[in-house]
């Protein structure tokens, strides 16, 4: 990974002033970067991938549908990157278009991670989370990303309605949890 930062944000990421461009190669991005994503709409999940029946998205926007209609508070879900799935209107999902060099920002604003794809052979997205300290939540059907999460404890999965609204619950009221889970 090759990010270019321009002054200020060199600045603000190196800690000292005379900074004037830096080019970070492979560097673990600092999670107060995330307050980009973080203006103005309560705490936020992401989806980032392409957005295909493929890749399990109408489940999880059905699910966090569920889960806001039952349990209500102030959650948003981001749906990031291209296909032909689009969230219901009026709900508080969004699918949102951003620049790539964004993106750790993102994964850093974000409480979790939602990958549901249930054929994934190994999830880049995913390991980026983690980089950014933010847990994942995955399907328990898909066994490498749910062998991932087993083995670093870096996420929690679920197999139905009641696993993903207990999951979702559970890292929404406890920090340390999410805390723990995105740490390792």
């Amino acid at each position: 990974m090759l990010l270019d930062l321009s002054e200020g944000v060199s600045r603000e990421v190196f800690d000292h002033a005379d900074a004037a461009r830096a080019f970070v190669v492979g560097q673990r991005p600092r999670a107060e970067r995330g307050e980009l994503f973080q203006e103005g709409i309560g705490r936020r999940k992401r989806s980032v991938g392409r957005l295909e029946h493929d890749k399990n998205v109408p489940l999880l926007i059905r699910y966090f549908t569920r889960y806001e209609e039952r349990c209500g508070g102030s959650l948003e879900l981001l749906l990031v990157g291209d296909g032909d799935v689009r969230p219901p209107p009026g709900r508080r999902i969004r699918a949102l278009a951003i620049d790539w060099a964004d993106r750790d920002s993102m994964l850093a604003g974000a409480s979790m991670l939602f990958q549901p794809s249930l054929n994934e052979s190994f999830s880049i997205v995913m390991m980026q989370a983690w980089l950014c300290r933010t847990p994942a939540l995955v399907h328990a059907r898909g066994a490498v990303l749910t062998y991932h999460c087993r083995r670093s404890n870096g996420g929690l999965w679920f197999a139905n309605y009641p696993e993903f609204e207990e999951m979702v619950g559970r890292l929404e009221r406890d920090e340390g949890l999410r805390r723990e889970l995105g740490a390792n």
